[in-house]
């Protein structure tokens, strides 16, 4: 898949098994605007200040395009989501996945990694959680231990699947060094391109009855750019169950 959206809950330094150009100008898509990283710091603060509400749960999902190198710069283009409650404030995303949100998702039947046949949607004895990655992604591996533990806990109660365009090869090679323990579907880019997504990670709630229940960027950050433990994510699980 060409052209693929990085969202990042935050913009920090993370260590993990794949080198990346660090940024050092980051560029708000929807101004124009270029910021260095005190001034993209000061934008995430003043823009959580004009939106967080004490009534209210408050996300904000920062989304990075592809980075582009010019001179000695190295930018990064950039979105953001913001949704108070359960309304979207802000929506970078016109995926047709959103479409469906409170109605019937598509059902589908797609092989995993280790040869087993996996349905998604339509009835069944458990509600699903979707999770679609890609192995470069930073935000997709930056929320993989939460998801891991939320994986543990609810594994008898809910189907946790990850969905990836990238081919079996990719994917087994980054699961030799990281965990992640979902039931991986790959090579599912006409899957992707059919729902429209193209922006990652995004998460997917899918109750027993194959209705489309909620649409996740990431696990959300806190009011200072860090990921939180999952409550919110896990709050969605208990809905569904």
């Amino acid at each position: 898949m060409k052209n693929v959206i990085l969202i990042f809950l935050a913009v920090f330094s993370l260590s993990c098994h794949h080198k990346r150009p660090e940024p050092n100008i980051y560029k708000n898509l929807y101004t124009g605007d270029y910021l260095n990283k005190v001034e993209f710091e000061n934008f995430k603060k003043k823009l959580w200040d004009k939106y967080s509400d004490s009534t209210k749960k408050t996300n904000i999902n920062y989304h990075f395009y592809e980075i582009v190198s010019s001179s000695d710069s190295i930018i990064q283009p950039f979105k953001y989501d913001v949704k108070v409650g359960n309304i979207y404030i802000v929506n970078s995303s016109s995926a047709k996945i959103f479409e469906y949100i409170n109605n019937v998702f598509p059902q589908k039947r797609m092989v995993s990694i280790k040869g087993d046949s996996i349905q998604i949607a339509g009835n069944q004895s458990k509600p699903t959680l979707i999770n679609f990655w890609f192995t470069h992604c930073s935000g997709c591996i930056m929320e993989m231990p939460t998801l891991n533990k939320l994986c543990e806990k609810y594994a008898d109660k809910m189907n946790f699947i990850s969905v990836t365009f990238e081919d079996k090869k990719q994917v087994e090679k980054f699961l030799r060094k990281t965990d992640f323990n979902f039931v991986h579907i790959c090579n599912a880019d006409k899957y992707l391109n059919d729902l429209g997504i193209n922006a990652f990670p995004m998460n997917v709630f899918i109750d027993k009855q194959g209705v489309l229940r909620d649409v996740e960027g990431g696990i959300p950050v806190d009011s200072v750019g860090k990921i939180t433990d999952g409550k919110e994510f896990e709050a969605l699980i208990k809905e569904l169950l």
